[in-house]
C-alpha cells in the first residue's frame, strides 16, 4: 500500500476544516441531517421507553432551497453574546462599561437613560446635575473614557455596590476618578441609583 493515501488524507481534511479561513463564504451545508431519515428508538424487551415530558422539540424547519443554501455561509463576525469583554449581556458589569461608552460617544441621551427615575445626585438638584453632565460630555475636546479596577458587591434590599477607577485620556490631559454607583434592578433591568466620586487621582 501506498505511504502517499495517508498524507493526501490529512491535507484534504485539512483544506476542509480551513475552508472557511481564506473565502468570505462557505459551501452550503448538506441537507443530510434531516430528521425524518433518522429511524425510530428502539426500546429492547424488557425495559421501559425513556421520559419524554421534559424533551426539547426541534421544530420542523420551512426553510426554502434558497435559505437553506444560506447556512453555509461564514460569519462575518461572531455573535454578540457581550456587550463588553467579559461582561454578560443584562448584568450591573456591562451596565457600568456601557455607561462609560456613553461618555465616551458623548451620547447624554443614552447616559440619562442608565439612571433610575428616582436618582438623587450627591450634592445639588437633579436638574444643576443634568446641566453640569451635558457640559462633560459636549466638551469637544476628544476624550477616552475607560473603566479599570471594577469592583462589584451585593447590597442590601437586593442592590449592588459598585467601585472602580473612571479614567480619562486626551491629547492634553490624563487623570482618573475613583466612583462608586449603587445599582438597583427593576423590571429585570440595572440602573443607577446612587452616584458619587470619592477621590481624584
Amino acid at each position: 500500500m501506498s505511504h502517499a493515501t495517508p498524507v493526501a488524507g490529512l491535507i484534504i481534511v485539512t483544506l476542509v476544516l480551513g475552508g472557511c479561513g481564506g473565502n468570505p463564504t462557505c459551501e452550503p451545508l448538506s441537507e443530510s441531517r434531516d430528521t425524518g431519515s433518522v429511524p425510530d428508538i428502539h426500546i429492547p424487551a424488557g425495559m421501559s421507553e425513556p421520559d419524554t415530558s421534559e424533551a426539547l422539540r426541534i421544530p420542523v424547519s420551512a426553510r426554502t432551497g434558497e435559505q437553506a443554501g444560506e447556512i453555509g455561509r461564514c460569519l462575518d463576525a461572531p455573535p454578540k453574546f457581550y456587550e463588553r469583554p467579559g461582561a454578560v449581556a443584562g448584568s450591573p458589569e456591562a451596565l457600568i462599561y456601557n455607561w462609560a461608552d456613553a461618555w465616551n460617544q458623548k451620547d447624554t441621551d443614552r447616559m440619562f437613560r442608565f439612571y433610575a427615575p428616582d436618582f438623587v445626585p450627591p450634592e445639588g438638584d437633579l436638574e444643576d446635575w443634568r446641566a453640569a453632565r451635558v457640559r462633560q460630555l459636549t466638551d469637544p475636546a476628544p476624550v477616552r473614557v475607560s473603566i479599570e479596577s471594577l469592583f462589584l458587591a451585593p447590597a442590601p434590599g437586593g442592590r449592588m455596590q459598585a467601585q472602580f477607577v473612571q479614567r480619562f485620556e486626551s491629547s492634553n490631559d490624563n487623570f482618573a476618578l475613583s466612583r462608586e454607583m449603587v445599582l438597583i434592578r427593576v423590571d429585570n433591568v440595572w440602573y443607577i441609583a446612587e452616584e458619587r466620586v470619592t477621590d481624584v487621582l
